[in-house]
């Protein structure tokens, strides 16, 4: 029996992740590094909820408690994200003027920005309070000049 549903998702993703870039690549790359969390940040190595990476070297980690990861290679570094809610999703993009930005949503309708670095706070729309966050994702049209984020939650609650 499956007893924690975030941990097999976390690793179907990392695995999906890493076969999708063997499969994509025309010459022989070695595996990636993944992070290992050192031993007093253990206890959110079973509370990881979602991890996206820009690229093979770059992404980012989010779970419960509002924990918040920034991966650069083999070393994740913890980012305070001001929250104690849990997160559940995260999605990441380099904008144009060639700033990160890092969107995390989750419980009681936490929305987390991290723009190059600089951690902040958004809260959702009248109503949200309470409801969870379970999905982000973005988009960025280069061409009209326009970028934005989408959310979705509880009760068909889509921001």
């Amino acid at each position: 029996m499956i007893k924690n549903h975030t941990n097999i998702k976390a690793i179907l993703v990392l695995f999906t992740l890493f076969c999708g870039m063997i499969a994509s690549s025309s010459s022989v790359h070695a595996a990636p590094a993944f992070a290992r969390l050192s031993p007093s940040d253990a206890d959110h190595l079973n509370a990881l909820n979602d991890v996206f990476m820009i690229d093979e070297n770059t992404g980012w980690a989010v779970g419960n408690n509002g924990y918040m990861g920034s991966i650069s290679g083999s070393t994740m570094t913890n980012i305070t994200s001001g929250t104690m809610s849990s997160l559940r999703a995260v999605w990441a993009y380099d904008a144009a003027d060639k700033k990160r930005v890092v969107y995390a949503v989750g419980d009681n309708c936490t929305i987390i920005s991290v723009i190059d670095g600089v951690v902040g706070s958004e809260s959702g729309p009248a109503g949200c309070s309470g409801k969870t966050l379970r999905d982000v994702f973005g988009y960025k049209n280069s061409s009209a000049g326009t970028e934005g984020i989408v959310a979705v939650g509880d009760s068909g609650m889509i921001i």
